[in-house]
C-alpha cells in the first residue's frame, strides 16, 4: 500500500516509532526501532540485537508500526510483513543515516539537559552498538488512530 505524502511526512519526522510483534504465545511484543529509510510502500527499520522482536519476526512476518504526535494528536498505525536482512559494512548510506539518527538525539538530549541546567553524564545513545540487522516492512494496510467523530 502506498503511503501518502502527509503520512510519508509524519514518518519521517518521528525519532523512533513503536513496533509490535507477535511472539510464540501470540501475545503482542512491543519495542521502539529507529526509521532509516521510507520508500512509498516501504519502511525500513534498524535492529541493533537479536533480541524479541528478531526472533517473532523469524516466526511470524506480521508486524505494526505505530507513531503518535501527541501535540498535534495525530497518529498511524502501519500493518504489513516483515522481513529480515543482515547489515554489512557495504550498507554506507543505511549506516551513515543512523550515525545521523543517533548524533542528533545525543544532541537533542545534550541540548534539553542544558536548557533545564541538569547535570547528566547519562547518554544511553553514545553506547549504542552498530545495527546488525534490517527489517523491511512492506505496509498492507494504513489505520489513522485519530477518531473518526474528531476527523469530521
Amino acid at each position: 500500500m502506498v503511503l501518502s505524502p502527509p503520512i510519508f511526512d509524519f514518518f519521517s519526522k518521528q525519532q523512533f516509532v513503536i513496533v509490535n510483534t507477535l511472539d510464540e504465545k501470540g501475545f503482542s511484543h512491543a519495542s521502539c526501532k529507529g526509521i532509516v529509510k521510507i520508500e512509498k510502500d516501504k519502511i525500513h527499520l534498524l535492529d541493533l540485537y537479536k533480541g524479541n522482536t528478531y526472533q517473532n519476526i523469524k516466526r511470524n512476518k506480521k508486524i505494526s508500526i505505530v507513531a503518535v504526535d501527541g501535540e498535534k494528536f495525530r497518529g498511524y498505525c502501519l500493518k504489513g510483513y516483515a522481513k529480515i536482512l543482515n547489515i554489512n559494512r557495504k550498507d554506507k548510506e543505511l549506516l551513515a543515516a543512523w550515525d545521523k539518527n543517533v548524533a542528533r538525539r545525543l544532541a537533542q538530549r545534550i541540548i534539553s539537559h542544558i536548557r533545564k541546567e541538569k547535570v547528566s553524564f547519562y547518554y544511553p545513545e553514545a553506547s549504542l552498538p552498530r545495527p546488525q540487522f534490517i527489517y523491511v516492512v512492506e505496509v498492507k494496510e494504513i489505520i489513522d488512530l485519530v477518531p473518526k467523530a474528531i476527523l469530521k
